[in-house]
């Protein structure tokens, strides 16, 4: 009598032990998949309030000079900054300085000028500006 008492006793102490490993196992992995998706949420709201205080506007395009002030509320890196001369990009061999303050200026420096009367763009992540060229 007592091997057929034994038998189930074993049966249910596995059974309870394949319960918490699979509810460990959950547990985990629910954890980690959450973690991942709140530090991704942060992650972007940090990177669109940033870009939310970028705003710029050219104040000079001309020869192979375009002259952009910070207008926002934080830095504008200016290597997020691309220009199009005519609708075509143009390189700028040169920012001065790399990133533009609050209300100061940054100098780009093109590969090639900008004709008198063309469109110079300067487009950010958040924000562009179009001035004709003198």
């Amino acid at each position: 009598m007592t091997k057929k008492g034994v038998t189930p006793v074993i049966a249910v102490i596995l059974l309870l032990l394949i319960t918490v490993a699979i509810v460990g196992f959950a547990f985990g992995y629910l954890q980690r998949a959450l973690t991942t998706g709140a530090t991704r949420a942060q992650n972007q709201t940090e990177e669109i309030a940033a870009g939310v205080g970028q705003s710029f506007r050219i104040e000079l395009a001309s020869g192979t000079a375009v002259v952009v002030r910070n207008t926002g509320s934080s830095p504008v890196n200016t290597a997020q900054l691309n220009v199009y001369v005519n609708n075509g990009f143009v390189a700028c061999t040169i920012w001065s300085p790399t990133s533009i303050v609050i209300d100061a200026t940054g100098t780009c420096t093109l590969a090639s000028p900008c004709p008198a009367g063309g469109q110079a763009r300067v487009a950010g992540p958040q924000s562009e500006d179009i001035v004709t060229c003198r």
